[in-house]
């Protein structure tokens, strides 16, 4: 009789425990759907995790993973689509939104495999489209990878103190002088306009700034003011879903100690149907220019930036029709967040369409309205893993300003929100830079450059590397250091230019103009007849042990770096053992530079160097690059 109500005892608990349970998952369910119908999207995610967690449906995962991919929580998105990684017939692009997630969340390396693995068992009708995605992503986790800090030594990132940010979104900074900063912050889907002053190197706590226009039912987007700072254009948002913002520009005009109502631009402007957003203004030539992003039809497709022009001495604003920037700025993504430094005629936006470390980073494009160059990435510290908008710089050009989620230590411990950071040129960091020229001093464009640092046991070692297309080159350097500038250009041999750091300290600029001697027609011949080529002109071929015989190979190849040595290489040491497998070892004698070049390989295609870079990377090279290879000759690095 005992053993009997033992029995029906535990049946109870169990069908009450179950019952519990069963009304948990739903009540947490119940809630999360009422979130995410509001946009609360951060709460939406944390109930379907809770309701999962008490009943493993992969619907309840799935729901978590969106909302919290919505709201830029990646670590926590990652971790829910690992649930459901299995299901990719219910959830065909669950994958590469896990990947998407470790790369912002500045996990490369394991978000390359998860990009090949998407698009090795894809089967989608669209998976030439899904291709160029994927390529472009691991081709930003391979930059991620291979950005140094080289540039961090030169700029210093802060996060800037609670008297500007919160834990809601700051953006959209305007440095009016290196002590006042306005800025938008924005507090329960309403975007505010503030001001902080810098008194005693301290920020101070952000007010409203007095006499400025209050929008009612609306909310302040980001703005710019004018060269004269008496007119002011700025955005009127709506809240359309939650997520995207439905915007228009307008302007107040200084009238004395007050400001005029604002007024919204002509609708060729506002164009009926989409959202112009993000002006930035300028003067140059005598004519006003308003950069914007918008949405509108005519585009390369997302945000594209465009611009308009007015005579500055006009008493309206009659703009011109808007010009789209075109593809040398513009993507088939988001391209937003203009800003246009007169003083270099440089354009700087950011964008999640071109080559990136995170989602959106910041790049640079030299020119000027109807002529842009191909836009650069600024690298690292001003890029992240996360997105990165808003770059402007101050009116005296020593500091400036991002908008950023980045983790940023324990300042900054999630990427949720944005936050305002600033960033500061030191005084005890250089520039060094300059033009590439031929023997008549013309300048050489398409040239790539290189720049090396030459450490303490006398090796070379890689920092950065890019295309020169303007013929002109610029690096931050470090003080106290030798460095080598190497470059690389089609008709001209091989240039190292070496550079230290030790007797400049007056001047943080170095300007080293570097001059490219043509090849004549005998050597042109033979570095491309060669039969056993040299892989640059001025090195040879160690080719007693097999294990360093280079495979000569017709058209594009790539080879992975793996280190530079003054001293000769052993290439039987265990290290190399360990990477074999990968591809076949190389060591070139460079004459010229009386070092060895350490290289793995060769690689058909890009994809494939750069998925044997990460495991390269892992395997103890951490300071391994692409470098590319045409007929066996080298030309330059990366892509």
């Amino acid at each position: 009789m005992k053993q009997c109500l033992k029995f029906l005892t535990l049946a109870i608990l169990i069908f009450l425990s179950t019952g519990v349970k069963a009304q948990n998952w739903k009540s947490h369910y119940r809630l999360a759907e009422k979130k995410e119908k509001v946009g609360a999207f951060s709460e939406a995610g944390f109930h379907y995790e809770a309701a999962y967690r008490l009943k493993s449906k992969r619907k309840l995962a799935y729901k978590a993973a969106e909302s919290y991919y919505a709201v830029k929580d990646f670590r926590r998105a990652a971790n829910m689509y690992s649930k459901i990684l299995d299901y990719d017939k219910h959830y065909p692009l669950v994958r590469l939104k896990y990947a998407r997630c470790l790369k912002q969340s500045g996990q490369y390396d394991q978000a390359i495999r998860e990009f090949v693995f998407f698009i090795s068992h894809y089967k989608g009708d669209d998976r030439s489209v899904w291709d160029a995605v994927v390529n472009k992503e691991i081709e930003g986790c391979a930059l991620g990878i291979s950005y140094s800090d080289a540039g961090s030594g030169l700029l210093k990132i802060n996060h800037l103190p609670n008297t500007i940010n919160t834990g809601a979104i700051e953006m959209a900074p305007i440095p009016v002088s290196d002590n006042t900063l306005y800025f938008t912050s924005v507090q329960n889907g309403t975007g505010t306009f503030l001001r902080s002053n810098k008194e005693e190197n301290e920020w101070t706590q952000a007010t409203p700034p007095n006499m400025f226009p209050k929008i009612d039912g609306q909310h302040y987007g980001s703005g710019s003011l004018s060269s004269d700072y008496r007119r002011f254009y700025f955005t009127e948002c709506q809240n359309s879903d939650g997520l995207r913002a439905k915007c228009r520009i307008f302007v107040t005009v200084k009238q004395s100690d007050s400001w005029s109502k604002p007024t919204a631009l002509a609708d060729y402007i506002n164009w009926p149907g989409s959202t112009t957003t993000q002006p930035f203004v300028t003067s140059k030539d005598g004519k006003e220019l308003l950069f914007f992003a918008s949405n509108r039809e005519g585009g390369q497709g997302g945000l594209d930036i465009w611009v308009a022009e007015r005579e500055i001495t006009s008493s309206s604003f009659d703009f011109s029709f808007p010009k789209n920037l075109g593809p040398s700025i513009n993507t088939l993504g988001d391209e937003q967040t203009p800003f246009y430094a007169t003083d270099e005629e440089a354009l700087y936006f950011s964008s999640n369409g071109l080559v990136s470390i995170g989602g959106q980073d910041v790049f640079k494009s030299h020119g000027v309205v109807g002529h842009f160059a191909q836009a650069e990435n600024l690298g690292a510290p001003i890029n992240s893993p996360a997105d990165d908008m808003y770059f402007v710089k101050s009116q005296s050009g020593n500091n400036g300003y991002l908008v950023s989620n980045r983790i940023f230590g324990n300042q900054k411990i999630s990427t949720t929100d944005e936050d305002i950071f600033s960033f500061n040129f030191s005084p005890n960091q250089y520039v060094l830079e300059g033009l590439l020229l031929d023997n008549s001093h013309q300048v050489v464009k398409n040239a790539e450059v290189a720049l090396y640092e030459k450490n303490g046991n006398g090796e070379l070692v890689f920092l950065t590397g890019k295309t020169s297309l303007d013929g002109a080159y610029k690096f931050p350097v470090r003080v106290n250091k030798n460095y080598v500038v190497e470059v690389q250009k089609d008709g001209f041999p091989v240039k190292e230019m070496k550079v230290n750091t030790y007797s400049h300290q007056k001047n943080p600029k170095l300007e080293v103009d570097i001059v490219l001697s043509e090849l004549d027609e005998y050597e042109t011949m033979m570095a491309t007849t060669n039969e056993t080529p040299t892989n640059t002109i001025g090195s040879s071929v160690a080719a007693s042990d097999d294990k360093t015989a280079p495979r000569y190979t017709v058209g594009t190849t790539y080879k992975i770096q793996l280190s530079n040595s003054s001293a000769d290489v052993d290439l039987h040491h265990t290290k190399y053992g360990r990477i074999e497998s990968l591809g076949k070892i190389e060591k070139n004698y460079i004459s010229a530079r009386d070092t060895y070049w350490i290289l793995l390989g060769d690689y058909a295609g890009y994809k494939e160097a750069v998925r044997n870079l990460a495991k390269v990377k892992n395997r103890g090279f951490e300071e391994a690059f692409i470098v590319k290879y045409r007929n066996g000759e080298r030309v330059g690095i990366g892509k």
